[in-house]
């Protein structure tokens, strides 16, 4: 449907940049849809300066799937919170 993704607000916090070494929290609060909307799956992405996008995390609440790229396996957790 022309638009549909545009009900959707998102709003993400945390460091912009971070070191391999170190670990950090990203939260990304969304709003004007439920997180459990089976139309929705909702992705973290990162890019590293110069280099090309990396598909970090897939979460699809409404059947509690997620999946963590290998590259980020030993050190990715997610969690999505309905509430």
């Amino acid at each position: 449907v022309a638009g549909a993704l545009s009900e959707v607000e998102t709003e993400a916090s945390g460091p912009a940049v971070g070191k391999v070494s170190e670990s950090l929290t990203l939260t990304c609060h969304i709003s004007r849809v439920p997180i459990t909307n089976s139309s929705y799956a909702w992705d973290w992405i990162c890019q590293t300066p110069g280099r090309d996008l990396q598909h970090i995390a897939l979460l699809y609440p409404f059947t509690g799937l997620q999946h963590i790229a290998s590259s980020f396996q030993r050190g990715v957790t997610s969690s999505a919170d309905p509430s």
